[in-house]
């Protein structure tokens, strides 16, 4: 519900179908939003297809901001510099504008195919988790509220409302690994029982996280000068490590 005053919820909205559709989801839940559109500048045709886009959030009467990226260059991992330069964009915006929470449009199709390349990367229980509904940072909430929507039904939810979308080829590039697994789960039809697992290994990671953090205000006294009293006995390595990278922070 929108509070007077209130600073607006954040949008990451590539154009595709997935962020599109969180849009136009979005707008039926809160009045007060914020639609962020970066032009990562990589292709010739981001540009245009950047204004496309704010033309069609704007037809939705969802407010957008255009932020665009320099200096990124094409060449070795590039999707992961362009993905860390866009979400360090994103996330300067969010603090210029107030905003606390920032959606991203990953759904369920995005959660399957990451619990898969991490169990062949041979990731543990928390890594086979794979993304987080909320992932927080030192000043915004990551917040993925379509993580258990495939990505067949967003694109028929756009389809509905008559609404049209931007298809980026590098995700038809099987140079990429996302793509060639993307393309692997759709033939052997595993797509569900991934996605299943990492919901089934994310329950299991937060109730972790819940004993974890009962035991910490049970055992530990976190002093406002910067540092805890951790009692006659060590917490868990696991614990341990997590304080240790609080306090450093």
């Amino acid at each position: 519900m929108d509070v007077a005053g209130q600073a607006p919820v954040a949008l990451a909205v590539s154009g595709g179908g997935d962020s599109l559709a969180l849009a136009w989801l979005a707008r039926h839940w809160r009045r007060n939003l914020l639609a962020l559109v970066v032009d990562h500048g990589l292709r010739p045709e981001s540009g245009a297809e950047a204004q496309l886009t704010l033309e069609r959030l704007h037809a939705m009467d969802v407010p957008a901001r255009l932020l665009t990226l320099t200096g990124l260059t094409k060449g070795p991992a590039m999707a992961a510099r362009a993905r860390t330069a866009r979400y360090a964009r994103m996330l300067q915006a969010c603090q210029q504008e107030g905003c606390v929470d920032l959606l991203l449009g990953h759904q369920a199709d995005d959660q399957a195919e990451t619990a898969w390349m991490r169990a062949n990367a041979g990731s543990g229980p928390d890594g086979l988790a794979g993304m987080g509904w909320i992932s927080h940072t030192p000043d915004v909430r990551l917040v993925r509220p379509l993580l258990a929507v495939s990505r067949t039904a967003l694109r028929n939810t756009l389809r509905q409302a008559g609404l049209a979308w931007v298809d980026d080829p590098s995700n038809q590039d099987m140079r990429a690994e996302r793509v060639r697994v993307r393309a692997a789960l759709q033939q052997s039809h595993l797509s569900e029982q991934f996605w299943c697992m990492a919901m089934d290994a994310g329950c299991a990671r937060m109730a972790r996280d819940r004993a974890q953090a009962a035991s910490l205000a049970r055992r530990c006294v976190f002093f406002p000068q910067g540092w805890v009293g951790l009692g006659a006995t060590l917490p868990e390595p696991a614990v341990l490590s997590g304080l240790i990278r609080s306090v450093g922070a």
